[in-house]
């Protein structure tokens, strides 16, 4: 009995002691975390009083879902080209591997066209050039519909005075050839190759002109000083003024046959002719930051679902399908690429799009598109040493970041970082939050 009674004392001594070791490697590993956190909020705390800025920083486990750390999470921000991920959701949802390239309806010795947005017409992503084909080899008389296009020629909110600028080409129901007169110009020769060939009646010389290239704001008239020529090769893109005898124009002379401006539209029974160039196109959204293809992207979602091409009605349509449904918070949402200062998004409604891509895209997809270290695209070079694919967005005194960073120990994050109204360089605010998201990859 004695025995028994010893036997059983050691047990429960044994048992509480393993308990209390249990304990407290919980206790430690709980308390490494509150540690690991209260760094991330004071990294936060001194990066958002250093720079004066606006901030705010969502961070999710992948897997699990949960909120590791946020600050200003639920805060609207002006999202500048984080808007091009709200875009390739949609894209995602109602886009297939094959887009649109146009719309038709033969009538009698006619063909009636319409463009559906497709950017790709005649540009470097055009492998196949279905498109171009099939009206070349179409022997009606053909007649370009452009009625249902309604949008404005810039977006709402776009900066006028960047009309002559790569990055702000004009809406287009039709766009041709990027949409852009490309002027390559070497300093070993006095002669500028001009693209389309179609554009070179369109070119002046003036040594009086203040600048090397310069074109006037409601016209496709380009000026060009010699003088100012720059001393190594480079190309420029002069966006078209949207004026549709030029659309027709440049298509008559590309096609080598007549194309006439339709006057008035019936209610024609159109056909859709389709090509496969879908990635191409979402790696120059996310990669690029094209605002073009993303402008444009919203235009082809538009025509698969029947609408007019007009860029607020179409928002306003995928904010009330489901896609969109469950967003925790409503944005205002304007334009496709985030030209825009007018849109306002939250961090945590970027972690909830990211969460939804996870669904539709591949990891391939992920690590080709979005900017990285091996695809650096537009990610600042202060951040490339990262093991991150996000997605940046810029415009003056605006800097966001959202996408997925893969830490040390093997977990997948989604993180959304949004900043606003600062006046450092954003050479220093990237170099300030590489150092907070090195800390992250490596002790979360």
């Amino acid at each position: 009995m004695r025995s028994a009674l010893v036997f059983s004392i050691c047990c429960i001594v044994v048992l509480q002691s393993c308990k209390t070791g249990q304990l407290s490697q919980n206790q430690s590993s709980t308390q490494e975390l509150v540690s690991d956190n209260e760094q991330l909020f004071n990294l936060m705390s001194k990066f958002e009083i250093d720079n004066q800025v606006f901030t705010g920083l969502i961070i999710t486990d992948a897997e699990s879902g949960q909120t590791l750390f946020s600050h200003h999470e639920d805060k609207f921000f002006t999202p500048a080209s984080n808007t091009k991920l709200f875009t390739l959701l949609a894209a995602q949802h109602y886009l297939s591997d094959s887009i649109p390239a146009l719309r038709y309806a033969a009538q009698g010795d006619s063909l009636i066209i319409r463009g559906t947005g497709d950017p790709t017409f005649l540009t470097k992503n055009d492998v196949d050039s279905v498109a171009f084909h099939f009206l070349q080899q179409r022997e009606e008389t053909i007649y370009l519909d452009q009625a249902h296009m309604t949008a404005g020629r810039f977006g709402s909110g776009w900066s006028w005075d960047d009309y002559a600028y790569y990055y702000q080409k004009e809406n287009s129901s039709f766009p041709i050839a990027g949409q852009a007169t490309r002027i390559t110009s070497d300093p070993d020769s006095s002669d500028f190759m001009i693209t389309p060939e179609f554009m070179t009646s369109f070119i002046t010389k003036d040594i009086t002109q203040s600048h090397f290239l310069s074109r006037a704001e409601h016209s496709n008239r380009i000026t060009i000083n010699p003088v100012h020529q720059p001393t190594y090769a480079r190309e420029y893109e002069v966006p078209f003024y949207q004026d549709s005898s030029v659309t027709v124009g440049l298509l008559s002379h590309l096609l080598q046959k007549e194309v006439n401006q339709l006057e008035g539209s019936d209610d024609f029974l159109f056909e859709t002719l389709y090509h496969q160039n879908s990635d191409s196109l979402y790696k120059d959204l996310m990669l690029l930051s094209d605002n073009f293809v993303a402008e444009q992207l919203l235009f082809l979602i538009g025509s698969e679902l029947d609408m007019e091409l007009n860029t607020r009605k179409i928002i306003r349509k995928l904010l009330s399908e489901p896609a969109f449904a469950g967003i925790p918070d409503r944005p205002r949402w304007v334009d496709g690429s985030g030209l825009s200062r007018y849109n306002l998004m939250t961090p945590r409604s970027m972690i909830w799009v990211l969460e939804r891509l996870d669904s539709h895209l591949t990891e391939s997809a992920i690590k080709n598109w979005f900017p990285s270290g091996e695809h650096l695209g537009t990610l600042p070079k202060e951040l490339e040493h990262l093991n991150l694919h996000a997605k940046t967005g810029t415009l003056s005194n605006n800097f966001c970041l959202s996408g997925y960073l893969d830490t040390a120990s093997g977990k997948r994050l989604h993180f959304s970082w949004m900043n606003n109204h600062f006046m450092v360089s954003k050479s220093k605010l990237a170099g300030e939050m590489a150092r907070l998201l090195g800390f992250v990859q490596e002790r979360f």
